[in-house]
């Protein structure tokens, strides 16, 4: 979830939604391998496709917000 605001747990995180959209175009992009980590375990991974989902706007009017999902393949 790429939001302005989320709240995990009790806990108000706040980020740049422009910027984490570069970022998970970056992983794509590059093919860099990286670990991706699931319910205590462990994989190496590189992105190889994704799903955006745009919302609405960000409060500055310079992003959307919404849903991102990574395509993740392993790498063996």
């Amino acid at each position: 979830m790429n939001y302005e605001e989320l709240d995990i747990d009790g806990v108000k995180y706040t980020r740049d939604v422009t910027q984490e959209l570069e970022t998970l175009m970056d992983l794509i992009e590059s093919g860099t391998v990286f670990t991706y980590q699931e319910s205590g375990r462990s994989y190496q991974v590189h992105a190889r496709d994704f799903v955006w989902q745009p919302e609405k706007v960000t409060s500055s009017g310079r992003g959307w917000q919404g849903v991102y999902t990574l395509v993740l393949e392993e790498v063996l």
